[in-house]
């Protein structure tokens, strides 16, 4: 009896041992989920915020999915190390040890520049010693002294004299949020939207890799984020400002929308601009309430339809059919490119719809200079802000529809040529025609259209963006 019971009291206590083991290693699993999901929340905010200011991160988002596939896959350690890489990678784009925003050349080592700063010093010094030994010029007479004006009148009654101080107030750049201090600013849509609406909404909260909810994510591009904001039975994007320095947003926004609600044309979303929109850090910025367009980007949509020539073809009409439309109307987009063309597809049909209208040119605007130049994988190298007027999109619309085109009859250029910031041609392109490769693939191709395409592009890089060379219901139909 003794023996058994001394067994089974020996058996109860490893049972109780072995249980404290496993509630620890639980703990511990637990505890390394949530350091692994954290670092990967750091690591796509840093992520973001640098995109906003322009620093090209896409070894960081590289290591970030990468991470995200570790994490998926219980292996919390090693997904935290590389969450962890990748953070350092967004902030220091050329790991030399000094933060992106702190450093005028990000992209280059810090060796090279201090080798070139060294040799340049160099120099300066040799110029120097050589400049003693010459001989010293004889120093101009002195200027004859200026001639006294009598002095202004001065400005009557205290509305004058704030009159020029008010006006360089009012052009000077405000200072906005970053795209962190929106996300955070967005967890709590009652305590910063001013919208009634809005207030009452739920912000899409969504990871922008697999779809865990944690944060809210807003689609990024150079000069604004948007975020996915559900208001009952409605969905709006709400587009806040980060690098803009459009300085008159409110009376250009209210123009536009006046304009395109007057010609009501299908491919334009519409939207309202809230002066008083979002509060971020106590202070109140203004934001543009839009309706919500489900669709894939265009260079998406190509990539699902790759080998679907039929759909390609069908989609480079429509895109060129809608432009046509938009120049009868007096209308240019401004920066025609693969995030600002949503392409929607049911039962067989296309429907394209345009979006960012911080470029577009409208009747209003003649006279006015572009208040932003587009993306330089679009445009024509030669544009400035002095290009604007409806004639605008000319360039940009024949390198989207040639590239379409292009892609319908040969799927292989897009492995060859799209990097995800274009199509499949780059600004480098289009500066140095004769030794692109993309232009020579394209000067070849088995398709006659194809070909007299690329050598109508070739010839309006020879003249101005503006050039009355090109007629785009002419383009439509060459062959």
């Amino acid at each position: 009896m003794f023996p058994r019971a001394v067994s089974h009291v020996a058996a109860s206590f490893k049972a109780n041992y072995i249980a404290a083991a496993h509630e620890e290693e639980v703990l511990l699993f637990a505890r390394l989920s949530v350091l692994a999901a954290k670092a990967l929340d750091r690591a796509w905010l840093a992520i973001l915020n640098e995109k906003s200011k322009n620093f090209s991160v896409r070894s960081a988002e590289t290591l970030l999915l990468e991470a995200e596939s570790k994490f998926n896959a219980g292996l919390y350690e090693e997904a935290r190390s590389l969450a962890d890489q990748a953070y350092s990678l967004a902030i220091d784009v050329d790991q030399d040890g000094v933060l992106n925003e702190y450093y005028f050349a990000p992209y280059v080592n810090n060796y090279l520049i201090y080798c070139t700063g060294a040799i340049t010093f160099l120099v300066f010094l040799v110029r120097a010693r050589l400049a003693r030994k010459l001989p010293t010029p004889k120093q101009p007479p002195p200027a004859p002294p200026p001639i006294p004006l009598p002095a202004s009148p001065p400005l009557r009654g205290y509305r004058q004299s704030l009159k020029p101080a008010l006006s360089s107030l009012s052009r000077q750049p405000i200072q906005w949020p970053s795209v962190q201090e929106y996300i955070m600013a967005f967890q709590d849509l009652p305590g910063c939207m001013l919208d009634k609406e809005l207030r009452n909404g739920v912000v899409a909260k969504t990871y922008p890799i697999t779809g865990r909810a944690r944060l809210p994510m807003p689609s990024s591009g150079r000069f604004a984020c948007v975020f996915k904001v559900q208001c009952g039975s409605k969905v709006y994007g709400v587009k806040c400002f980060f690098n803009t320095s459009i300085m008159n947003l409110q009376e250009r926004y209210e123009a536009i929308s006046r304009y395109l609600s007057k010609v009501s044309l299908p491919f334009f979303v519409k939207f309202e601009f809230l002066d008083k929109g979002i509060i971020v850090s106590n202070r109140m910025y203004p934001i543009i309430k839009m309706e919500w367009v489900e669709g894939d980007r265009l260079d998406i949509a190509i990539e699902k339809h790759l080998n679907d020539k039929t759909f390609l073809e069908k989609l480079a009409e429509e895109f060129i059919d809608s432009v046509i439309e938009m120049q009868k109307n007096k209308i240019a987009h401004g920066d025609l490119q693969h995030g600002n063309i949503l392409v929607r597809t049911v039962n067989n049909s296309i429907k394209l719809y345009f979006v960012d209208y911080d470029g577009i040119f409208i009747p209003d605007f003649k006279g006015e200079r572009a208040p932003e130049l587009g993306h330089p994988n679009y445009q024509h190298p030669k544009r400035n802000e002095g290009h604007y007027n409806e004639k605008l999109d000319n360039f940009s619309s024949l390198v989207i529809y040639l590239s379409i085109l292009a892609v319908a009859n040969n799927p292989k250029l897009w492995d060859d040529f799209y990097n995800e910031e274009n199509l499949i041609f780059t600004k480098k392109d289009f500066e140095d025609p004769k030794n692109s490769k993309i232009f020579q693939e394209l000067l070849k191709s088995s398709s006659k259209k194809v070909r007299n395409l690329t050598m109508l592009l070739i010839e309006m890089l020879k003249n101005d963006p503006l050039s009355d060379k090109i007629n785009l219901e002419h383009v439509k139909y060459i062959t």
